[in-house]
């Protein structure tokens, strides 16, 4: 048989192990499921020598003869590591060096499992994503602001005798409520513009938005856009 033939089925054959991995990949919701599946779609190619799974740099599986040096994925080399995430990694040892055609196969496995991981922990979130919006959105009227908080962010609002703290950052609340609900003002602040007063002038070029007996701290860079949106606050 040729090489053109052999290198033909050669395809066929990755080409097939890619879909059945895609799709295996999809019905798993755990990072350890999807690891397995991974391991045993690597040792069904001829290629593979050994295939070690480390977890904080500690091997907690290992199938064959690992490689003892991690060196990243690359054309001419005859073993790759990859970083899964935080606490997972892979290294695999192949017979030969690796030809373009395999770099790019390799690197289209890892490209998958990073995205089907990256669609679970999405998923994950989104109850509490869910949450935290409405947690802003029922108490649109009664909002006064909302302020980041060591890796939080508190709800002040009238229908709370204290701060409602949500996982949200405040880039994160932007995308879902415009300037007419929650306006960015300073770099730790979103005010409800409908509830602020008035401007107050704090020392020399410093400026304060009064709501009620809180003060909220208009940053220097905002100065001018809200003074162009909101004169009246400064009347």
């Amino acid at each position: 048989m040729d090489k053109a033939r052999v290198a033909e089925l050669q395809l066929l054959h990755r080409i097939g192990l890619f879909a059945q991995f895609a799709q295996r990949l999809n019905t798993q919701h755990s990072l350890e499921q999807m690891l397995e599946i991974t391991l045993s779609l690597l040792v069904q190619e001829e290629q593979v020598k050994g295939v070690a799974l480390y977890q904080r740099g500690e091997s907690i599986a290992q199938i064959g003869i690992v490689p003892h040096q991690l060196i990243d994925l690359a054309v001419g080399q005859d073993q790759a590591f990859f970083v899964i995430d935080a606490d997972y990694s892979l290294a695999i040892a192949f017979h030969l060096p690796l030809s373009a055609a395999d770099v790019v196969f390799y690197r289209s496995l890892n490209q998958q499992l990073a995205l089907v991981r990256a669609q679970r922990y999405e998923w994950g979130r989104q109850p509490q994503l869910l949450s935290d919006l409405y947690s802003i959105a029922s108490r649109r009227d009664k909002l006064r602001y909302v302020r980041a908080d060591r890796g939080y962010c508190g709800i002040y609002a009238a229908d709370l005798a204290d701060p409602l703290y949500i996982t949200l950052r405040l880039r994160a609340i932007r995308l879902y409520f415009d300037d007419s609900v929650l306006l960015q003002v300073h770099r730790s602040y979103l005010v409800n513009p409908r509830k602020v007063e008035k401007a107050c002038k704090r020392g020399r070029e410093g400026w304060l938005l009064q709501m009620g007996s809180d003060l909220i701290p208009l940053a220097r860079q905002s100065l001018e856009r809200v003074q162009g949106d909101f004169p009246q606050w400064f009347a």
